[in-house]
């Protein structure tokens, strides 16, 4: 995502939104609209396009009880609260 084009966060609950977006904007919506574009089944020259190297990837829905989704969105948030200068005051979560 292009910096410009990333909302301002004026709190740190502004910066767990915009964390969750962009979960679903990566692993869910990203993947989906890559499937959508080369199937499963897509042969290209008589060689499936998914294939030897290229393994499909799968979409992720996002889970509170999967610990990687949790942190990424943890992650995500703590470095937009630093980088719009969000003190840390206003974060629950030690970042």
């Amino acid at each position: 995502m292009v910096l410009a084009l990333a909302p301002v966060c004026r709190t740190f609950a502004d910066c767990v939104r915009f964390a969750r977006l962009q979960f679903q904007d990566w692993y869910n919506v990203a993947i989906k609209n890559l499937l959508h574009q080369h199937p499963l089944d897509e042969v290209i020259d008589g060689v499936a396009y998914w294939s030897e190297k290229k393994r499909p990837p799968t979409p992720e829905d996002f889970s509170f009880d999967d610990e990687l989704h949790v942190a990424f969105i943890t992650s995500c948030a703590c470095l937009h609260a630093r980088l719009f200068g969000i003190p840390e005051s206003e974060v629950s979560h030690k970042c």
